[in-house]
């Protein structure tokens, strides 16, 4: 068989394309750049430089950051795009754009297998590395500690019948997903993995266990609303999440959506209903769900798409072309515009605290550029852990302790020359409107003010 048949030649096509879209503008947008990113960008440049992270431990599991410990995988990723790149946004962003573009194979090929059942049967290899991929996700994003070893365990129990026969290839599996597993068992036994659960779950302040319940039912029965997956998404969570705009699924996909879940239906495939009632697991337990936390559901909404896109197209065999190309058409249009719209509306509404909090990158090239001129620089607070942009901008600390997070209700002194970046708003509302010399004014990208450098000069 050629290697280059015409479903690999798409597949290359698609991934080519995916990849370039994922990469374009990465640097810029989403506009701003979230602490999250920040820090694990600042641990991948100190593993390189010095051999530990930011909080000067020597090639940890588990990276403390922000109050909790975040999954290694991410930062460990990122040590070689920074080590190419240098510290920057891109450098930062760009492993996350390779590995959603790689995931594009995967999930045609987990189609394909989860609608014939039989590679992994007819190579034991397969199960081998299946289980070991099983467990290193774990320590991918929070949400599949709870998701990856339900999962597992499941597939291992409804498919037990054939599996016994395979004593050996069981036992083996769970060997190595239980030695992979054990660094994050005691992760979460120490309390230390359950620091981010505990602040955002639904058990969080609440003593009302009839609420808790009701909660939790809510939450698992949006999972499979037409109004979050389609229409309205989660517009109460930060617009780092959500878009008026972009939704978790295209509009358009909605009726092969819908033919796919009846296709599956009459097929009763036991692995993909399991799937179905697992992914929306993570989010019950949070007080607000959110896409981000049932990404493990993405690859099952498209596969569900594609069964009912196949299903229309079968039913006319000597028009299955056209009907494919019309379908095909339909998606790119409205694909376009979600893209469209990425660059475009997503820009202005997620620029500010709520979205991905545009300014630090500027105002810290500023305050690099002209430190010489100043005994301190000072950036307000208007940031989650604004601080963390001083070391991520300024890694070697060329600024040597000059620039600093402040506002001048706290820090002004009239006998050191001092720069302040602060919100318009703050300025406003402060003492020292009518003696703040504005040096540089930053714009959100509706050209609304969004920070004003400058210092506060005596009245004459």
């Amino acid at each position: 068989m050629k290697f280059f048949n015409k479903t690999r030649i798409v597949l290359i096509a698609v991934l080519g394309l995916a990849l370039i879209m994922r990469v374009y503008r990465i640097g810029a947008d989403p506009i701003g750049f979230f602490c999250d990113e920040a820090v694990r960008g600042l641990d991948a440049y100190y593993l390189l430089t010095r051999g530990v992270d930011s909080n000067n431990a020597k090639f940890p599991i588990f990276f403390r950051a922000l109050g909790e410990y975040t999954p290694p995988i991410q930062t460990y990723s990122e040590m070689l795009s920074v080590a190419v790149l240098g510290l920057n946004e891109i450098a930062v962003r760009l492993p996350a754009a390779i590995f959603g573009t790689i995931s594009i194979v995967l999930v045609y090929l987990l189609a394909k297998t989860l609608w014939t059942w039989a590679r992994g049967r007819e190579n034991q290899r397969w199960f081998l590395i299946s289980a070991a991929f099983w467990g290193l996700t774990l320590y991918t994003y929070n949400p599949a500690k709870l998701i990856v070893p339900i999962f597992f365990l499941m597939l291992i129990i409804w498919d037990l019948k054939s599996l016994i026969k395979k004593p050996m290839v069981v036992v083996s599996c769970l060997l190595i997903f239980t030695v992979i597993s054990i660094p994050m068992g005691w992760h979460i036994k120490s309390g230390k993995g359950l620091i981010r659960f505990n602040q955002v779950s639904v058990f969080n302040g609440q003593a009302d266990s009839s609420a808790v319940i009701q909660r939790m039912a809510t939450n698992y029965a949006r999972h499979y609303s037409l109004d979050f997956l389609f229409f309205r998404g989660e517009p109460d969570l930060p617009s780092r999440h959500f878009s008026t705009v972009i939704k978790p699924l295209l509009i358009v996909t909605l009726p092969f959506w819908l033919l796919g879940i009846r296709r599956l239906l009459l097929r009763k495939k036991r692995i993909v209903w399991l799937w179905v009632a697992i992914y929306p697991l993570s989010g019950v337990l949070i007080s607000d769900i959110g896409t981000y936390r049932a990404m493990i559901g993405l690859p099952l909404m498209v596969i569900i798409t594609a069964i009912g896109i196949d299903w229309v197209v079968a039913r006319v065999p000597k028009w299955s072309s056209v009907v494919l190309g019309i379908i095909m058409l339909a998606v790119v249009v409205d694909f376009g515009r979600f893209y469209y719209s990425y660059f475009t509306a997503y820009r202005a509404e997620s620029a500010g605290w709520w979205g991905w909090q545009y300014g630090p990158r500027e105002i810290m090239a500023y305050f690099l550029k002209n430190k010489n001129s100043y005994d301190e620089l000072y950036m307000s607070g208007d940031y989650n852990a604004g601080e963390i942009f001083l070391r991520f901008y300024d890694p070697e600390n060329t600024c040597r302790g000059k620039c600093r997070m402040g506002i001048p209700s706290d820090d002004y002194n009239p006998d050191r020359r001092q720069l302040f970046a602060i919100n318009p708003d703050y300025l406003r509302d402060s003492g020292y409107k009518d003696r703040f010399a504005i040096k540089k004014t930053i714009y959100y990208p509706n050209r609304a003010v969004a920070f004003l450098i400058g210092e506060i000069v005596d009245l004459k």
